[in-house]
């Protein structure tokens, strides 16, 4: 185990990734108060590190106490169907449909806790109106080739396995699932075709993994933090199964959020006037994540890849 570098990191204005427009959209986030959003980080982290039931219960709270704001229930619902509570994940997304109607995020959360109740039909329903909100993310006929599978609907399972791979020809699981469902109609040709790209992928380690974007959890867009002569400090000491291996730092503090990729070596940074953050991810290369929640400043800490989860 090599250990890669140690970083001292500061929070302060910084890009963050989002799916779909109207995740950008600010009126997800309308009327939660900086406390709120504390919380929430930290119910996040509890999400991250496979505490379902305490992520749950933190939601559960924060949404009754704001109950308008979308990106709170919506979140909600989302670690209520990691528990595979369906029904409940359903309550919490027809409340937030009808704030946000034209969410991809939305109807694909649909079609997943509709699959998990056996409601194939409206589960696909659900798929494809994701995808015509969002026609470039897999993940949506994906999710409808496993129903339309179901449904004994093969050649329409099929195709949409075909489009996961015209959006993604590297796309692991679709190669593979698609070669299987040939091979049993006696196509072995393509079949074979398919599984020698699917196996040669997995010996580069180039599969896709199945999971979405549209599966992890929503986050705010950062607000900046003037730097303040570095009054206040965090080290954070990054250790990596791998030497050549990667990692990506997001310190949560309120609303304010930084995210920095690790390469070697040292970087020097301050946590402004900030005395506590909220909560620490490290993103491993491979997928998994690292929490530490409620980190008070002036500490160092080390977070290691080893006993890492996945959302």
């Amino acid at each position: 185990m090599i250990r890669l570098l140690v970083l001292v990191v500061i929070l302060g204005s910084s890009s963050a990734a989002f799916v779909g427009a109207s995740e950008t959209d600010s009126t997800l986030w309308e009327g939660a108060p900086e406390d709120a959003f504390s919380a929430h980080n930290r119910a996040i982290a509890h999400w991250g590190m496979g505490m379902y039931e305490t992520a749950a219960r933190d939601l559960e709270s924060i949404s009754s106490a704001y109950p308008k704001v979308v990106a709170f229930r919506l979140n909600l619902a989302m670690v209520l169907l990691a528990r595979r509570h369906y029904d409940e994940s359903l309550r919490e997304l027809k409340e937030t449909e009808i704030r946000t109607p034209n969410s991809p995020r939305v109807q694909y959360l649909f079609g997943r806790c509709l699959t998990g109740l056996n409601l194939e039909t409206e589960a696909v329903q659900r798929f494809e109106l994701a995808a015509v909100l969002d026609p470039g993310e897999p993940a949506f006929p994906l999710g409808a080739s496993e129903s339309l599978s179901a449904l004994g609907r093969t050649a329409e399972a099929e195709k949409a396995l075909r489009r996961v791979l015209v959006l993604r020809p590297d796309h692991g699981p679709a190669l593979y699932r698609l070669a299987r469902s040939l091979e049993s109609r006696g196509q072995s040709e393509e079949a074979r075709l398919l599984l020698d790209r699917f196996s040669a992928l997995k010996k580069r380690q180039r599969t896709q993994a199945e999971r979405s974007p549209y599966d992890d959890p929503l986050e705010p867009s950062p607000l900046p933090l003037p730097e303040t002569g570095g009054l206040h400090w965090l080290k954070v000491d990054v250790v990596p199964e791998r030497e050549d291996a990667r990692a990506v730092v997001t310190i949560f503090s309120g609303r304010r959020t930084r995210r920095q990729a690790v390469p070697a070596g040292v970087l020097r940074l301050s946590l402004g006037a900030v005395k506590r953050v909220d909560a620490i991810r490290v993103d491993w290369p491979d997928g998994r994540h690292s929490y530490r929640i409620d980190v008070p400043s002036g500490r160092e800490i080390v977070i290691k890849e080893v006993g890492a989860h996945v959302w």
